[in-house]
């Protein structure tokens, strides 16, 4: 059972038996229960001991009921006393500690000495002066602090009316203010009111009298004359035109099995064009301003002629009309380093910190994707295709924002570049050309001659003939559409190529340089 006091009788405690102690030997500094109690007044060791009870014993203070019996040192029961040390001693202290010291008394005669002294009569007395002293101090600050609370009630009273007669008063003056305002309001509105509906009235006036004036309020009435010629189309034209059949030779030729004695109709067959059949025809050169100092590494070209560049170096996006004017869109914060039209009036542009936007008639930024080390860059119904520095080919969805990674390429370099065409794209990253589906499974990979420069712009042709810009080596490489075959076509007329772009419908390549030029040239297919 857990003790209520929270001292346990030590002698059952011995035992293993849990009993709260009703009773305290000093001497043996241990807690009794009742039972073991009656043994401890019987024992002949113990019958001379004074005990007291727990309520008394919890009474004491700390400093009188840590006071041991105890040697803590030796573990001996303290039986001397030494004046010279003024130390109490057990027999071990004795032999170990004051062999030297006179005058050792043993504790039964110093507590007789000490009953009949008349220092402890003093000590008593001046521990009741104590007692009567605090008593004294206790009530005094009693009663001192019940004057204090009372203070503060009547001066918390006094601040609570005084705060109700200044409110009331500032409650005064605002209604006061208020009924001032709201009247030099009315005045001033009224006075504005008037003099705006006099500046509108003279307005109507003198527009009313501008009506009479111009004839704008006389009658109107419609008349409708028919010509005469008219009546003579019945009589002079008898039909809307004439129809005939003109015969022109066939495209189809008979072809004579003599095996099986059949004939068969076939179209002619046009043969595929080829890598070989490619001639280079220049054409001009695009003119710039003198005073432009531009670096093109990214262009794009719209069906009608449009051109949009980015001059990287000089962070600026620019405009070549068809009629060949000049025009800058935008200067911003970053480089440029690739474009792609989105619709005829709104491109995307490319960064290192993200891509942008842009509409080109109010040269405005409408959007921003935030997309780390992009370069090349180009759009497929609704989507972005961009390479992302050491992470590969992004798509983009615009309507939703959804980004996937659709190739992963840790091995994408700066200035890597794309074309999308027959639902495959084109890649370049310095000496690699590669083509992946719409899905980004590879179809095919070829790595260039480190001799012939690093690959840059690229574009294809109707025929699936893929065209790279080869930098460095001022030449084009011609790619088979399987990718199998590779030709080197010297440029000779344009130099530091870097950007391609192919006009299938006029059969024009664009060559856009480091330099600032852009040369034109057609595309010649042979036989």
């Amino acid at each position: 059972m857990a003790s209520s006091s929270g001292v346990v009788c030590e002698i059952c405690a011995a035992q293993h038996i849990t009993k709260s102690a009703n009773y305290w030997c000093p001497e043996c500094e241990e807690g009794l229960c009742s039972e073991c109690q009656k043994h401890h007044s019987f024992s002949k060791g113990t019958r001379t001991h004074d005990i007291i009870s727990i309520e008394n014993y919890l009474k004491l203070s700390t400093a009188i009921s840590k006071i041991t019996s105890y040697c803590n040192e030796h573990n001996s029961k303290y039986q001397n006393y030494c004046p010279h040390r003024d130390k109490m001693c057990c027999p071990v202290c004795i032999s170990d500690h004051h062999k030297n010291c006179c005058g050792l008394k043993s504790l039964q005669e110093i507590v007789k000495i000490s009953k009949a002294s008349a220092l402890l009569e003093s000590t008593e007395q001046s521990l009741e002066d104590i007692m009567y002293n605090f008593d004294i101090i206790m009530k005094d600050r009693k009663q001192n602090l019940t004057a204090i609370q009372n203070q503060r009630k009547l001066f918390h009273a006094e601040i609570k009316q005084i705060r109700e007669k200044v409110n009331s008063h500032l409650d005064s003056l605002e209604e006061q203010i208020l009924l001032k305002l709201n009247k030099a309001e009315k005045e001033i509105k009224s006075f504005f009111g008037s003099k705006l509906l006099e500046t509108e009235a003279e307005t109507e006036k003198k527009y009313l009298e501008l009506l009479f004036e111009d004839r704008s309020l006389h009658k109107n009435e419609l008349k409708c004359s028919i010509s005469e010629k008219i009546s003579d189309i019945l009589t002079t034209i008898t039909a809307f035109g004439s129809v005939s059949i003109e015969t022109s030779q066939s495209s189809i030729v008979l072809k004579t099995d003599k095996e099986k004695h059949a004939q068969t109709l076939s179209p002619v067959a046009h043969p595929p064009k080829s890598i070989d059949n490619i001639r280079f025809s220049f054409k001009s050169k695009l003119l710039f301003p003198n005073k432009q100092q531009l670096c093109f590494h990214g262009f794009m070209a719209s069906p009608s002629g449009l051109m949009v560049l980015s001059d990287t170096p000089g962070c600026r996006l620019c405009i070549m009309n068809p009629n060949g004017t000049f025009d800058l869109i935008k200067k911003g914060l970053n480089c440029y380093n690739d474009i792609t039209f989105v619709d005829d009036s709104t491109v995307a542009a490319s960064t290192e910190n993200a891509i942008e936007i842009i509409n080109i008639h109010s040269k405005v930024t409408a959007r921003k994707i935030d997309m780390r080390n992009c370069y090349g860059i180009r759009y497929y119904n609704g989507k972005l295709l961009c390479n992302v520095l050491l992470r590969g080919i992004h798509e983009i969805h615009l309507s939703n924002g959804k980004v996937k990674n659709l190739v992963i390429q840790k091995d994408l370099g700066h200035w890597s570049y794309l074309a999308i065409h027959n639902e495959k794209i084109y890649q370049t990253s310095n000496y690699f050309i590669r083509c992946y589906t719409m899905k980004g499974e590879k179809l095919w990979e070829h790595i260039l001659d480190p001799k012939l420069g690093r690959a840059r712009g690229i574009t294809v042709d109707d025929n699936g003939i893929v065209f790279v810009a080869q930098y460095y080596s001022n030449s084009i490489a011609l790619f088979s559409p399987d990718g199998q075959r590779c030709r080197q076509l010297q440029i000779n007329d344009t130099k530091e190529l870097w950007g391609l772009h192919f006009n299938a419908i006029k059969n024009l390549m664009t060559v856009g340089c480091v330099n600032g030029t852009i040369g034109l040239y057609d595309i010649l297919y042979t036989n």
